[in-house]
């Protein structure tokens, strides 16, 4: 009989075991599954704010090269050519502008090489056949260091200097590789009045000429107001105003001519 209780009181035992264990078990899984959401809210606070946003179909600034903060609320788009001694001159002030707003500005580089300038074409191309090697930047220096040395040899040299592989870089040049991108960013600059180098668009606000540090400063400090938190499509929209000049000529060129009433005295 004794043995009998002491069976019963086992198997009790046992089962009381058993629902304890599981109802403690029930409660605690869902702090378990709670535990990798707050992790992941976590990991989403740390990252930074997405500003820019959507290219700008007005002024894009696609795959051109370009140097600066990725996300930064202020996007330069720079029309340059590396012949031009004015786009020589206003590269300290963008480098200064570079060092002073590391977060707030991007500088985007566009080609519009022009037409007296022989030799800004191939060396346009050159420089896009060292931005696919990943030296845009380096490249653009040594150009600039010498606008009275861009023959073919003198780009081939160069691009040495910087142990660019030789056989790519030739043959993007000798098969026209990067002649389309270049004439892309040409079109682009005559649809936007930028007939001359070198010419800036802060946000689809227009600079023209090498401008001392200030201007840009002033510039970007305006614009900096209602830039933050604000996508570069939406600033370029609210910024841009289109280039009339031609529209202008075009209608002063339908006005009928007067007539000379001027009376002349002959012999």
């Amino acid at each position: 009989m004794k043995t009998e209780h002491a069976i019963i009181g086992f198997v009790a035992t046992a089962i009381v075991c058993f629902v304890l264990g599981y109802v403690l078990g029930t409660t605690r899984a869902p702090a378990d599954d709670a535990a990798p959401a707050v992790a992941t809210a976590s990991e989403n606070s740390e990252k930074p704010p997405v500003v820019d946003g959507k290219d700008s179909d007005l002024i894009p600034a696609g795959d051109s090269p370009s140097k600066g903060a990725k996300n930064a609320p202020i996007t330069i788009i720079e029309f340059s050519e590396f012949q031009c001694p004015f786009c020589s001159r206003v590269n300290p002030s963008i480098t200064q502008l570079l060092k002073e707003y590391p977060e707030d500005v991007r500088v985007v580089f566009k080609h519009n090489p022009l037409s007296f300038h022989k030799d800004a074409p191939l060396a346009a191309e050159a420089s896009l056949a060292a931005h696919d090697q990943g030296k845009f930047w380096e490249y653009h220096d040594i150009l600039f260091k010498n606008q009275k040395a861009l023959k073919r040899d003198k780009l081939e040299e160069y691009a040495q200097q910087l142990n660019l592989d030789m056989a790519k870089f030739k043959s993007a040049l000798d098969q026209g590789k990067f002649k389309k991108a270049v004439a892309a960013d040409q079109a682009l600059a005559g649809k936007l009045g930028a007939r001359g180098t070198p010419n800036f668009f802060i946000n689809g606000k227009k600079l023209v000429g090498a401008k001392p540090f200030s201007a840009f400063k002033e510039a970007v400090d305006a614009e900096l107001k209602g830039a933050r938190g604000a996508t570069y499509a939406a600033r370029v929209k609210a910024n841009y105003k289109k280039d009339d000049k031609k529209a202008g000529k075009k209608k002063r060129g339908n006005r009928p001519p007067r007539n000379d009433t001027t009376i002349y005295k002959v012999d």
